[in-house]
């Protein structure tokens, strides 16, 4: 009865080990922060450093969710039955993304970052969140799903960039920072729209923390326009907020 979230528990613990140990730099592997800070041309899309800590969340949340399975019966018969495994795959292919990325192998590390962001949305899916009235579990348990998904979807932006500087692509014919708002805006309305579909709220919070970094860390049309939209999908976010916690259909966008 209790296998699945016995399972999940040792997967995030195994996970928050292992990245920490790469991260504290015990081993060859370059770091998260030396990956991030090791660009040749600067990449507008890529938030401060700070902005990463959302992981530490994120894993806090799927420690409670672990946990919580032990301890209720009818929450571990119900959406352990439907989310459990793919929890555990998913917090273990992080890790793997940490190795592979710490290999600087980034190609591998793209398409595994893609594999990961499909299992996120098939897993805020199975919370079945577009059915009114919501139980609390899900309410509440979904939380860390709706962030993970969220942030996965929003560390594309920076990776694909990255990828394309790599490539060796001179932005022509506009200019790197306008190409930045242009992925700022683009980026705004993806997640808007995914919203419409994935019905919860805290989905929206992780691109709004990073344009908020964004914010801060550049200057002029950058600091304007991510500073807008993240105001922009932290209204929204409220907005849609009460009606979801007082189990209403969330307002049209």
């Amino acid at each position: 009865m209790k296998a699945k979230p016995v399972i999940v528990l040792l997967s995030t613990l195994l996970s928050i080990f292992g990245i920490y140990w790469i991260n504290a730099g015990k081993t060859s592997l370059k770091t998260t922060a030396e990956v991030a800070g090791r660009e040749e041309l600067i990449n507008y899309t890529l938030p401060p450093g700070f902005v990463f800590s959302i992981w530490g969340v994120i894993y806090l949340g799927f420690l409670i969710y672990a946990i919580a399975g032990l301890k209720k019966p009818k929450y571990n018969n119900t959406f352990f039955e439907r989310t459990g495994h793919w929890v555990a795959v998913s917090i273990l292919l992080n890790l793997l993304w940490v190795i592979l990325t710490g290999l600087e192998l980034w190609i591998y590390s793209f398409f595994l970052q893609v594999i990961m962001l499909f299992i996120s949305i098939k897993l805020l899916f199975r919370w079945h969140l577009n059915v009114r009235p919501l139980t609390n579990v899900q309410k509440w348990m979904s939380i860390p799903f709706a962030l993970y998904s969220g942030w996965l979807t929003t560390a594309m932006i920076p990776f694909i960039s990255d990828l394309l500087n790599k490539s060796g692509w001179n932005f022509a014919p506009l200019e790197q920072r306008t190409w930045a708002v242009i992925i700022y805006i683009v980026a705004t309305l993806i997640v808007l729209l995914a919203y419409r579909r994935l019905k919860q709220p805290f989905y929206l919070i992780p691109l709004a923390w990073a344009l908020a970094g964004l914010a801060i860390r550049f200057d002029g049309g950058l600091r304007i326009t991510a500073g807008a939209l993240s105001v922009l999908l932290l209204v929204v976010f409220f907005m849609q907020l009460k009606p979801y916690l007082e189990n209403k259909r969330t307002s049209s966008l």
